[in-house]
């Protein structure tokens, strides 16, 4: 028994690992700043919602006062959210 209230099934950590591995097929290794930023049982559906944050392409001005000169960028932070199943780890969805 490894979900919430009794459920058996994945682990929160193998649901994670799971979810990881989708990311890399679908999106390749070269993703900057990849993590964990949730990770939620859903009983109710038998599921796993893993959330998964990384660094995108996109750039925001840090300080958006600062002159030409002195400014500077960060990636703005994306995040897929993985639906698993909880008895077998299948995928469902993915947003």
């Amino acid at each position: 028994m490894a979900m919430a209230d009794g459920m058996p099934g994945l682990t929160g950590k193998q649901a994670t690992d799971a979810a990881l591995s989708l990311f890399r097929e679908y999106f390749g290794d070269n993703v900057d700043g990849l993590m964990l930023e949730g990770l939620e049982a859903l009983t109710v559906e038998h599921q796993w919602k893993v959330v998964l944050g990384f660094n995108g392409t996109r750039m925001r001005r840090l300080r958006p006062d600062a002159t030409a000169a002195k400014m500077s960028f960060v990636p703005i932070r994306e995040t897929r959210t993985f639906y698993l199943r909880a008895d077998d780890g299948a995928f469902v969805r993915m947003v």
